[in-house]
């Protein structure tokens, strides 16, 4: 299942912030290490729960066998939870009882695996980098970055007692060539990341997915079939249907439909439409409808599959961009799903 499955692992984290305020409530701490099915996640945050509330012996005793190998897992809402983001937990928890020597092994794994070329979330990200930032700060790693680099034919010096260095590398054209050549003059490795976004040009848009699928349909009001090309000032209902064709269960899923500049949207919440197609109620968690695009957020459980519709009008005469219709989870890169971009032709309604 995707479900959360170390929720006692929440309440860990619950006295855990409690003692970290100085309020430990141990009559709680007690009765949540006296159960017997904990996770190996929920005893070490509990046993940094009593470390913080001046109960070594206590914090000692409860992870004197346990182990620090979290089996992988990926967590989709919830906490957000990941095999990653537990190490970075309990890395924090060997750093405040001073388990150096297995401290040392761990900070090398959590490293190891964020300079790899795995994609994580913001939250296992955060905590990771926190966690190794505490262990770096407690052994007096050397700190700053002391470079040089150059890109495009300039030369810049980057000379900062911070850990991270963010650098703007400005007017780089679409699919352009150019080479970052890095110099490190100081004493701390230095590791170099490069990142690029950008949006795809009219016509490259090409259908692409991985776990999901997704297909769009144009309709009259009257649920006949039509090409979005060749619907002429009148209006419309167009059918966005996304499938899981997994045995998974994803949750936090969005959904980006931007319309061609000439078509209007019909705000249901404003003009009341409702498509006698559309299923029950709480089909999504979230829409937002603006003036040229329809997001949606919703949850979609394993070989299952739902249709948002919207109705619209070809409003104006003229040559627009149908831009790709997307869906891709939130804190999940490999679950997506794209049609193609296109242009369309709005013609005189005759």
């Amino acid at each position: 299942s995707n479900a959360y499955p170390y929720y006692d692992n929440i309440q860990a984290y619950r006295l855990y912030t409690l003692a970290l305020a100085g309020k430990p409530e141990l009559g709680a701490m007690n009765r949540l290490r006296n159960n017997s099915a904990l996770s190996v996640q929920a005893q070490w945050r509990l046993a940094a729960a009593y470390a913080l509330a001046g109960k070594q012996k206590t914090a000692n005793s409860m992870i004197g066998n346990i182990s620090y190998d979290i089996k992988p897992y990926r967590e989709y809402g919830t906490t957000f939870g990941s095999n990653l983001r537990d190490k970075a937990m309990i890395l924090e928890t060997m750093l405040l009882l001073g388990k150096n020597s297995e401290a040392a092994v761990l900070v090398k794994e959590i490293a190891e695996a964020l300079n790899s070329d795995t994609w994580y979330g913001t939250h296992t990200t955060a905590y990771a980098l926190m966690a190794v930032a505490k262990y770096a700060s407690k052994n007096n790693l050397e700190e700053g970055i002391d470079c040089k680099f150059s890109f495009k034919g300039k030369n810049y010096a980057v000379k900062t007692d911070k850990v991270v260095y963010l650098f703007d590398l400005k007017d780089v054209e679409y699919l352009e060539k150019a080479s970052l050549a890095v110099t490190n003059n100081g004493n701390s490795t230095v590791f170099v990341k490069t990142i690029a976004i950008g949006t795809p040009m009219p016509g490259k848009e090409n259908p692409d997915n991985s776990k999901l699928t997704i297909s769009v349909n144009y309709t009259t009001l009257d649920g006949v079939p039509v090409d979005p090309s060749m619907i002429q000032g009148q209006d419309a209902v167009v059918a966005v249907t996304v499938n899981n064709p997994t045995t998974s269960n994803y949750r936090e899923l969005a959904l980006t439909h931007v319309m061609p500049s000439g078509w209007e949207i019909f705000n249901q919440r404003l003009t009341g439409f409702t498509d006698s197609r559309v299923l029950e109620s709480n089909i999504f968690i979230y829409q937002d409808i603006r003036d040229d695009r329809v997001l949606t957020y919703f949850n979609l459980k394993a070989k299952d599959s739902k249709t948002f519709y919207v109705k619209m009008n070809a409003s104006y005469i003229g040559r627009f961009y149908l831009p790709a219709v997307q869906c891709a989870a939130m804190y999940q890169n490999d679950v997506y799903a794209r049609t193609e971009g296109r242009w369309i032709e709005v013609l005189e309604a005759r």
